[in-house]
């Protein structure tokens, strides 16, 4: 194993614990991470439960937040979510280490990445709360 030295921001360390770091995302990627609807609350759900959580409970809470507030929820809205968030949404925030799959378990965990784009994604609805 390369144990050579790194120099960074808060000072020195070993090559192997830099390279385990996971680096930054590209505004236009963190951007487009957060871009969409489903996307933000499976985000803002994971952040906020720091662990993992029951791919069939993140349906639910995704439908219901997602789902027309004039109308109660209903198995069809289950099966969007569902579809949504399985052949396209967790894919990418996988792909992008926001959050990892346990496919076993049928679990979705916060990946590395999650705190930066929580963080950016606060970032953005305060900003917007003080504009209204």
């Amino acid at each position: 194993m390369d144990r050579s030295v790194v120099l960074n921001a808060s000072g020195i360390e070993s090559r192997s614990q830099a390279e385990r770091r996971p680096s930054p995302p590209s505004m236009d990627r963190l951007l487009d991470t957060i871009a969409n609807t489903h996307r933000r609350h499976v985000i803002r759900c994971l952040f906020e439960r720091e662990g993992p959580i029951a791919f069939e409970r993140l349906v639910a809470i995704v439908a219901e937040e997602v789902g027309d507030e004039t109308d109660a929820v209903d198995e069809d809205d289950h099966e969007t979510a569902r579809i949504a968030l399985h052949h396209s949404h967790l894919p990418k925030l996988v792909d992008r280490g926001v959050v990892a799959l346990d496919h076993d378990a049928e679990t979705v965990e916060p990946g590395p990445q999650l705190p930066t784009v929580a963080n950016c994604l606060d970032a953005l609805e305060r900003a917007r709360d003080e504009n209204r």
